[in-house]
This record gives C-alpha cells, sequence and structure tokens, in this order.
C-alpha cells in the first residue's frame, strides 16, 4: 500500500480533536491512520503553543520543497569532497548540511545519498573510494552509532553493586532543567583507561564541549586535582559521575568549584550519563585502549578533543560545540 501524505483537513482534524483532549489512538482510529503517524505529526510539528494546523501545514510543505531541491544522486566529482569529511568524523546529515567542496562551495547533496554509497562500497569497495576508508567507517561514524542503537543491555544475575560516593544526590534527584539541557553550566565526567595511564573527561551538557586530561595516578586525589584545574574558571552549576571510588573527594571539589552541586548515576546505570560515555567512545579511535603514556602527549590529547569540539553536531542545529560553548 502506498504511502499518501496527511492533507490539511486531516491536520485540522488532528489540531481540533487534539485541542478537545482526545488520545492519539482515538485520533489514528478517526482518520484511518496508524497511530505512529499522528504521534510523529505531533512530534514533528509542534511549537511551544501547540499543534496549529496551519503551521503544521506549511512547515510540511516547506521541508517538501527543500528536500525536492537537493539532489538525490551522488556524483563521482563530489564523492571526494565528502570523503574528506568522513575522515574528519563528520555524520552525513552534518555533511549535506555543512560541508564543502575544496573550493569552498556547498557540496548540495542530500544525507541520504551518502549513506546509499556508504553501505555500498562497505558491501563491495571500489577503486573510486578512498584507502581503507570503508574499513574504518565500519568502526566509526555512522554504523558504530547504529550498533549501539540496537544493542541490548543483558542482565548480570547474582552481581552486587556497591557505591564508593557517600553524600553524593541520587542522579534521580537532578533538576528537571539539567536533564532537558536548557542551561550551560552542567557537567558530566569519567574516566577513560589507556595502556598504562588514565584520562579524565568532562563534557558539558548543553552545549556537547569536552574537556580532556591525563591523569597522574588514577586515585581520588589525582581526579579531584585535575577536575579543578579544568573547570576552575568556568561557571559549573552541575557535575554528574559514577559511583566509583575515584570520585570519593567530591565533596572537595564540589568546595573548590564554588559549590557545585555533585549528582552520582544509580550503579549499573551507564545511560544515565551518556552523553560523557558516548564522547569517550568517539575518542577511542584517536585514543585507543593500548596507546601508551609516552604516545598520549598533552599535545596529541588536545588535538584529538579539539577535532570533537570542531565537528558540526545535529542536535545543534548543525553549529559546533566550540560555536555554540559561551567565551569565557
Amino acid at each position: 500500500m502506498k504511502y499518501e501524505h496527511l492533507s490539511e483537513e486531516e491536520r485540522i482534524t488532528i489540531a481540533v480533536l487534539r485541542e478537545s483532549g482526545h488520545s492519539i489512538r482515538y485520533i489514528a482510529d478517526k482518520l484511518k491512520r496508524h497511530p505512529c503517524t499522528i504521534r510523529k505529526e505531533i512530534a514533528r510539528n509542534s511549537t511551544a503553543r501547540g499543534y496549529n494546523a496551519q503551521a503544521a501545514q506549511g512547515k510540511s510543505e516547506r521541508r517538501r520543497s527543500e528536500a525536492n531541491a537537493v539532489p538525490y544522486k551522488l556524483v563521482p566529482e563530489t564523492w571526494s569532497d565528502v570523503c574528506v569529511h568522513l575522515e574528519k568524523g563528520w555524520m552525513p546529515d552534518v555533511i549535506a548540511k555543512r560541508g564543502v567542496d575544496k573550493h569552498g562551495r556547498p557540496l548540495n547533496i542530500s544525507g541520504q545519498a551518502i549513506y546509499d554509497r556508504l553501505h555500498k562500497d562497505q558491501r563491495a569497495p571500489s577503486h573510486h573510494s578512498p584507502k581503507q576508508v570503508c574499513r574504518r567507517l565500519d568502526g566509526q561514524a555512522p554504523y558504530k552509532h547504529l550498533r549501539r542503537g540496537l544493542a541490548t543491555y543483558k542482565p548480570r544475575g547474582g552481581r552486587v553493586w556497591t557505591s564508593h560516593l557517600q553524600g553524593a544526590a541520587c542522579i534521580t534527584t537532578r533538576p528537571p532543567v539539567v536533564n532537558e539541557r536548557r542551561r550551560f553550566g552542567d557537567y558530566e565526567t569519567d574516566t577513560m583507561a589507556l595502556r598504562d595511564c588514565h584520562l579524565l573527561v568532562t563534557q558539558e551538557r548543553k552545549s556537547y564541549f569536552v574537556r580532556a586530561r591525563r591523569l597522574s595516578a588514577h586515585d581520588a586525589r589525582s581526579v579531584m586535582k585535575t577536575q579543578c584545574a579544568m573547570l576552575k574558571d568556568l561557571e559549573v552549576k552541575t557535575i554528574t559521575s559514577d559511583r566509583g571510588s575515584v570520585f570519593a573527594l567530591h565533596n572537595e571539589t564540589s568546595d573548590a568549584l564554588g559549590g557545585a552541586k555533585w549528582y552520582a548515576a544509580q550503579a549499573g546505570c551507564p545511560h544515565q550519563r551518556g552523553g560523557v560515555e558516548k564522547v569517550i567512545g568517539q575518542l577511542r579511535h584517536a585514543l585507543p585502549r593500548n596507546m601508551t603514556r609516552a604516545e598520549a602527549t598533552p599535545a596529541y590529547i588536545r588535538s584529538a578533543v579539539n577535532r570533537l569540539n570542531n565537528t558540526p553536531r545535529k542536535s545543534l542545529g548543525y553549529k559546533t560545540p566550540a560555536e555554540v560553548m559561551p567565551r569565557v
């Protein structure tokens, strides 16, 4: 059965029934549509004032006209310019929005066309593809994110979780303004292990700006000093970490940072601070686990972090974290 886009009359019906307090499933039954269609329509076209039929129709027509204006097929001359951005770790949808060719002109290509080419090259790499791009992308963007999205957490029966953080507030009591990323100054932090040393990685929640430094030792005192050195000139409102022993001196760290509130994720729930976990996974491309202390120099760590901070993100309106983060 061929899918048909929602008409303006259907959108008016959605707005009237929604304002009357009817459920999504009731609206779907009235319009003989799938509930997911109604749910996505409301989520995509709603504004701060709610769902408006005329505004939703205008957004739909504008998206369709913009999609028709972007060429879907990827010409061979453009693929080499696309690969330059892929080597920098940019996602296809980001390349479609902010990618430029060697002359500085917009690429004018759709993100789906880049995905199709990547899948085609993954199945059968050709001589047109740059050296090792297909193999590297299999563990980088976009396939790595896809695998994480499909992964499932298996319960570990019989394991007893213990907490080394005494007095830290539970993440379930964290204010909604922090969970919704509506302000600057909220941070997530964690440690990242290499062969013979560790890094302290911190990410600001609203701007996704990353900071990382090498620890002199993997203990609570070193983590406290490094955390204070990274954030001493910033306005820090909250910090969220796991319940590891390296964050045992969280009270001293909070006092040194102007009384920032410290929250601890629940034991065995890394997804509750998924932002910093994802950052560590992205840093693994430049800082693999078998890298030694001599190889992970401060300059090399800064270059890896700067690459993340200067990569456009779809969640930031295709801006980079460095562009969004306020200057200090």
